[in-house]
């Protein structure tokens, strides 16, 4: 932008033009008021940000998905958890009911999987089919946020799923996918299924990325796959495996959060990415 100032001024200045130095100072008193503007914004969003979780408790959050859904939105799943090893291990990143995994259960007993499902609660109306599920010994209902949940004693995962779960759902995305992503064994796969329009983070005052901009920029792993799930719907699917080294995420910092089904997230990298 302050090139383009300079030229502007340099040419007015050559040419003898009066109208150039005033068009110009135009544009810098509009570029200052964009500029308050903005950062009226982010104090305005700052001040309203404690309502974030209230915003996300305010959904009604599916509790039946089963595997075959999972399937659908996740191309190349079927594949990773046929060939996933005897006793590897596939977390769930907003599990509800924890169908989808007790279908994998169900259906290859003889992989002695380990099952991982997150959950901000464990539905008290699935009781008797949870205490039945006790027979898969790697079975296991992680209750609570996953930003708060301590990974320390958790296995490390061969598949991590995340259908509309805690990366669409949690105010402190960079934490989630830190955990999530640090969880995975190398060349273990993450799944994403978000609504690309649910995310904007900020460059500037004009500029912007979306959700899949925004994680071709984390290190550690590489996103091999990314689909519609349908033209007319802003329903992405990402395919993400674990490189080597350690997993780093641009800094962001939320500035504003909308209802939403999933609820609307705008974010500011804290420094351009470049």
């Amino acid at each position: 932008m302050a090139h383009g100032f300079n030229l502007f001024v340099a040419i007015g200045v050559v040419i003898g033009s009066s109208h150039a130095v005033a068009k110009y100072s135009q544009i810098a008193s509009h570029e200052a008021e964009c500029s308050g503007a903005f950062a009226k914004l982010l104090r305005y969003s700052r001040e309203h940000l404690d309502h974030s979780r209230e915003i996300v408790q305010a959904n009604a959050f599916q509790w039946r998905r089963g595997l075959k859904e999972y399937l659908y939105y996740m191309h190349g799943l079927r594949e990773r958890l046929e060939s996933i090893p005897k006793g590897g291990t596939w977390m769930d990143m907003g599990a509800g009911g924890a169908f989808a995994l007790e279908d994998a259960l169900r259906a290859h007993p003889e992989k002695q999987i380990g099952a991982i499902a997150f959950g901000v609660k464990k539905p008290d109306s699935e009781a008797a089919r949870f205490k039945a599920m006790e027979v898969f010994k790697g079975f296991k209902y992680v209750e609570g946020e996953v930003e708060k949940v301590d990974f320390a004693n958790l296995p490390k995962a061969d598949i991590i799923t995340d259908l509309y779960g805690a990366v669409s759902y949690s105010p402190n995305l960079k934490l989630v996918l830190q955990k999530s992503l640090g969880q995975l064994k190398e060349d273990g796969e993450m799944f994403i299924v978000v609504n690309q329009g649910a995310f904007n983070f900020k460059k500037g005052l004009f500029r912007g990325d979306g959700f899949i901009e925004f994680v071709r920029q984390i290190k550690g792993v590489e996103l091999v796959g990314s689909e519609h799930y349908a033209e007319d719907l802003p329903i992405h699917t990402l395919r993400l495996r674990r490189t080597s080294g350690p997993i780093v995420i641009p800094e962001i910092e939320l500035v504003r959060v909308r209802s939403g089904t999933p609820p609307i997230w705008t974010y500011r990298y804290r420094n351009e990415p470049k």
